[in-house]
């Protein structure tokens, strides 16, 4: 049996923030920051992806908002199941299926709103799913769309399960402190995509995942030099700056070993690809892979600029919207890469269509 895709939905708040919604004086403050600090030499022996990553950083950072321009903030008063439930009301009614046919629920929020409670559990109620679906709520970061696409095909083509319905949401613009500079990066959103059976000729091809756990104490969530529950206000912050520098150095690098170890088992050439969605953690990262993996035959499509930062709803994202502007069509060969903090990465290849 062959598995894939068979629909996408997405949810995003209705309320946009634009960049004049900083206050100057914190955004000036940024720009002088940025401007005191001494240049930072370039380590020796890098990789010629580090050294575009490295590139794309510091011209990234000469822009008061780091290169971006809206984001979709969810109200106070609102639920992260309730963006959940839209994107996964949205998906299933794209699939054409029936709650009831759906095996497994497997969720991703990037920051749970209970402790010692299976947040998937939540969305299979307000969804009316059958109790016989199992629901787990998966953790890869922002490679866990990737990491629940693996967990869904092993389970139907094993005859385990019919569909899976695979929820992706992030509420990041809650848990940061809205004076880092970094804040302007965030934006909240939810995705959702079902996934089963397709015609032997469509689907998914094939899929690597990579594992590197050198690199946790990076970008975390938690009280600033302690942990979630220790007294104080849990944001999501740089842990380690020389652990995030070491991991952001890996991008390139990592998305390439992904990607050429997934060719060479399938066969496939990067010139038959027909869509490549990398995962966009930030304004350079998809551009600085095409540019790295010497990509001219298919042209980037970003996200980014309209969203901002959505964490494990990014990749799902930039699937849904390039589906609604037509870069997508049944029969095309397309390749998926990105990554989590931590770290996991991997890639995804697939042939578009049910």
């Amino acid at each position: 049996m062959r598995v894939g895709i068979r629909a996408i939905g997405m949810y995003v708040p209705p309320d946009v923030r634009g960049n004049d919604w900083w206050d100057p004086n914190v955004v000036a403050r940024w720009v002088e920051q940025r401007a005191s600090r001494p240049p930072t030499p370039e380590p020796a022996n890098l990789s010629p992806g580090a050294r575009r990553v490295l590139r794309a950083g510091a011209e990234q950072a000469k822009h008061p908002y780091l290169g971006t321009h809206q984001r979709h903030v969810l109200a106070r008063d609102a639920s992260v199941h309730d963006m959940e439930e839209a994107a996964a009301r949205d998906a299933i009614e794209r699939a054409g299926i029936d709650p009831s046919e759906i095996d497994v629920l497997l969720t991703h929020v990037i920051f749970a709103e209970q402790q010692l409670a299976n947040p998937a559990c939540i969305l299979h109620q307000r969804l009316e799913l059958a109790p016989a679906c199992m629901s787990l709520h998966t953790e890869a970061t922002a490679y866990s769309s990737l990491a629940q696409l693996g967990i869904a095909e092993a389970m139907i083509r094993s005859g385990r399960a019919r569909y899976a319905l695979l929820v992706q949401s992030c509420a990041a613009t809650r848990f940061m402190d809205m004076t880092d500079p970094g804040s302007v990066l965030l934006g909240d959103g939810a995705t959702a995509i079902v996934v089963g059976p397709v015609r032997e000729d469509r689907g998914i091809l094939d899929a690597t995942h990579f594992t590197e756990g050198g690199y946790v104490p990076g970008l975390v969530m938690s009280t600033r030099g302690g942990r979630w529950y220790d007294s104080g206000t849990p944001e999501i912050h740089i842990g380690d700056p020389a652990t995030m520098a070491r991991a952001q150095l890996r991008i390139a690098d990592t998305c390439e070993q992904a990607l050429t170890t997934l060719l060479a088992r399938t066969g496939v050439t990067l010139e038959q690809l027909d869509f490549l969605c990398v995962f966009q953690g930030t304004p350079w990262l998809q551009p600085v892979v095409y540019e790295h993996l010497g990509v001219r035959h298919v042209e980037p499509f970003d996200i980014f600029q309209r969203f901002a930062y959505l964490s494990s709803a990014m990749i799902p994202a930039a699937l849904f919207m390039a589906l609604q502007a037509g870069r997508l069509a049944d029969d095309k060969v397309v390749a998926i890469v990105g990554g989590g903090t931590g770290m996991t990465y991997g890639a995804t290849l697939l042939r578009w269509g049910v």
